[in-house]
């Protein structure tokens, strides 16, 4: 079986490998594989999920690991957007206990014996986990990578393996290169006194934390040192080409979607936003935030762009940071109808800016505007910005200006907007009949939002269309 060099953002969106054959028939092939492994080795490989399998003495180890992995990552909302590596993954063992909580997990493992074990084992146990026969070393030596679409990279019982067939300093380099490119790397070291009997004790490092000698802007802490020592790193400073960034908060997109992969880094007074490109979507989301924000950039409404990069594989865009609280959360600190008119106006003025100079957000809802510390609200995530409408801009403004007026969040689904938007024959089927920019109404008691001088002419069509339908749905909505 030879290697397949595939992207790993691929192998992350491949289906799992579910085989076709009977659950019994299942079960004799995993059992005479795993009789066939067990000769090789008595008692090492732990079996998930298969009643019959042999006892094992990796088994409080490999457990150990994947409770760590599982804190790390408790706090992320969607986890399945994190994407980990399971390098040298033997049996499987730690990535199936994985995939229970963290479900886009692929293990990679050059054995033909283990890989074909493995696959047979996800689909008897109908696990989200996918297996590759893959050496990363090859990999990364021939360029092929794309190690910013992975969040985490396992090395359980796999670097000094690395030491005994290419050396220390080789491993030493090789680690390097990984940690400067993935930002966690969880890492399991072997003790010289482990491979006395295997008479390869003299090829190990005195101290197993050596091999993180040549490592740069590496944060290292030893979790535990019984019976191994476990590692995790963390890179210091995050580089994309000519971008970098040394975080203080790494955030995942909260989509429930993970073909729609995006990846937040801040740090002191910069953002940056790293698209994680694949075969269901392509750079059009990014080459939007761009040209829109290059656009926005004076109008003191947006972040301030100020460098962008995109490759085959992944696009970033470094932007000055919004420090604040998205205006679903905030919606509570608008106490008055002269604090809500003011908010309002203002999200006005922003619509209003946007519209001259991007032309439709597309998306400017409670979650996309941010009430910053110094009071401003700044408009951010461009991705759905175009010179034309789509799915629902003024629906989605009308929601949230909704939202602001009475105090609590209001999915879209169940505003009133979105059912008088269909009313009224304006949807993404029929774009050729959406009104100008100025040409939806308010209900009576939001039209003194638009009063101000400065505006009025420009939103008159707030005051005139649609008036009465808007003020008696929103007032059997209770608003």
């Amino acid at each position: 079986m030879e290697s397949v060099l595939r992207p790993f953002g691929s192998m992350f969106l491949s289906p799992p490998h579910f085989s076709e054959a009977s659950k019994p028939e299942l079960e004799l092939r995993i059992r005479e594989r795993v009789e066939a492994i067990e000769k090789q080795q008595p008692q090492y490989h732990p079996i998930y999920g298969f009643s019959e399998s042999m006892p094992s003495y990796r088994i409080n180890l490999l457990e150990r690991n994947c409770n760590f992995v599982r804190s790390h990552f408790e706090n992320v909302i969607q986890k399945r957007q994190i994407r980990i590596l399971d390098v040298g993954c033997n049996c499987g063992f730690a990535s199936f206990s994985l995939s229970e909580t963290l479900p886009n997990v692929v293990g990679l493992e050059i054995m033909p014996d283990h890989l074909d074990l493995c696959r047979m084992l996800a689909s008897y146990n109908n696990s989200t986990a996918r297996f590759y026969d893959c050496n990363i070393v090859d990999v990364i030596e021939q360029g092929e990578d794309d190690l910013e679409s992975v969040d985490a990279v396992l090395l359980f019982n796999v670097v000094h393996q690395l030491i005994f067939r290419y050396g220390l300093s080789y491993t030493k380099a090789f680690m390097a290169r990984l940690v400067s490119r993935v930002d966690v790397v969880f890492v399991e070291l072997a003790k010289r006194e482990d491979y006395i009997s295997h008479g390869k004790d003299h090829l190990l490092p005195w101290e197993p934390d050596e091999v993180f000698a040549d490592c740069n802007d590496l944060e290292v802490t030893r979790l535990t040192s019984e019976p191994r020592p476990l590692y995790l790193l963390r890179r210091k400073r995050a580089r994309f080409g000519s971008i970098e960034i040394e975080p203080t908060q790494i955030g995942f997109s909260d989509n429930f979607e993970e073909k729609i992969s995006r990846k937040y880094y801040t740090g002191g007074k910069d953002f940056v936003k790293l698209y994680r490109f694949n075969d269901y979507q392509g750079p059009g989301d990014f080459r939007n935030e761009v040209k829109a924000l290059l656009r926005m950039r004076d109008s003191g409404f947006a972040p301030v762009i100020t460098d962008w990069l995109a490759t085959p594989s992944f696009a970033a865009v470094k932007m000055s940071a919004v420090r604040g609280t998205m205006l679903r959360e905030a919606l509570p600190r608008f106490k008055t109808d002269t604090d809500r008119r003011r908010a309002a106006l203002e999200i006005l003025r922003i619509a209003h800016a946007t519209q001259r100079r991007v032309g439709y957000h597309n998306d400017m809802a409670p979650h996309n505007l941010i009430v910053a510390a110094d009071g401003r609200i700044v408009l951010v995530d461009f991705e759905q910005a175009t010179a034309a409408p789509v799915i629902d801009p003024f629906g989605v403004l009308l929601w949230t200006l909704h939202d602001l007026w009475v105090g609590r969040p209001v999915s879209y689904e169940k505003s009133v907007f979105k059912s008088l938007w269909l009313e009224a024959g304006q949807s993404r089927s029929n774009p050729a009949n959406y009104p100008e920019f100025g040409q939806v109404s308010l209900d009576e008691t939001m039209s003194a939002l638009v009063s101000d001088a400065r505006i009025a002419e420009t939103w008159d069509g707030f005051l005139n269309t649609w008036t009465k339908q808007l003020a008696s749905k929103l007032d059997r909505d209770g608003a």
